[in-house]
């Protein structure tokens, strides 16, 4: 935890010491605000957790096999608060650097299979084939994991060429996430599964709003994970969360 809040207060140190230059290098510093929709990618609909031989002899076996139905299904609202730098390159292109608190919720209905499938093997020359299966189904009800971390989008922002004076723009660059905290009920996702740091891609769109004197950006991302939320070999997710956000330029 020491290491996280370290980490923390250099990267907050670094956002504002660079801002205190922007007056003299032309550099904007505004302030972010951001709702989101997360939901966890790579994770297949049914995980088998544990198969085990229940009944065998020389011709038959039977094998019991435990399965978790619908761990894909875990999606939840956040929201996202920080500061943004905009380092202008050219007229058209320009570096942001963010630093976004975020708060990020996980929730869905789990169900438990209990699976017995019998095998046969008629002539005793270990070909088992197949015979027939049967299953008891059990709900878990909705189990969730809440997480709280920091975000650091590196993007790349370019002023799209529309013809007129609309100012949209695009923006592709990685996103940087340590993990503070994560708040879970240990039956899908443990809180020492959840890996301290990792990172994805983002993509967007955005524009100013059209109003004189109001230096407001509102734009859409969506950012795919590409480094694993998680250590353990059955939960493996990768997060996809689309953002509706807005940024205020105070200089």
């Amino acid at each position: 935890m020491k290491n996280k809040v370290f980490i923390l207060a250099l990267v907050v140190v670094g956002v504002l010491a660079t801002g205190s230059f922007a007056a003299d290098r032309h550099i904007r510093v505004g302030g972010n605000v951001a709702l989101g929709y997360n939901t966890v990618g790579g994770v297949d609909e049914r995980n088998t957790i544990k198969s085990e031989i229940v009944d065998k002899d020389a011709f038959t076996k039977t094998v019991r096999t435990h399965e978790v139905v619908g761990a894909s299904n875990l999606a939840g609202f956040g929201f996202e608060l920080g500061g943004s730098v905009d380092f202008p390159i050219t007229n058209a292109i320009s570096l942001r650097a963010n630093v976004l608190l975020n708060y990020r919720m996980h929730s869905g209905d789990m169900i438990f299979d209990t699976v017995y499938t019998k095998y046969s093997d008629v002539n005793v020359t270990n070909n088992w084939k197949k015979e027939q299966a049967s299953s008891k189904r059990t709900s878990m009800g909705s189990h969730s994991f809440d997480q709280f971390g920091l975000d650091i989008p590196v993007l790349c922002r370019m002023i799209l060429p529309t013809g007129d004076e609309s100012g949209f723009y695009a923006e592709v660059g990685p996103v940087f996430t340590i993990n503070l905290s994560t708040s879970t009920d240990d039956l899908i996702v443990k809180a020492d599964q959840i890996n301290s740091f990792t990172m994805g891609l983002s993509v967007g769109v955005g524009r100013p709003l059209p109003f004189e004197n109001v230096p407001v950006d509102i734009n859409v991302q969506m950012m795919f994970g590409i480094l694993s939320m998680a250590k353990d070999s059955y939960f493996n997710p990768n997060e996809i969360t689309v953002r509706l956000g807005a940024t205020y330029w105070f200089i």
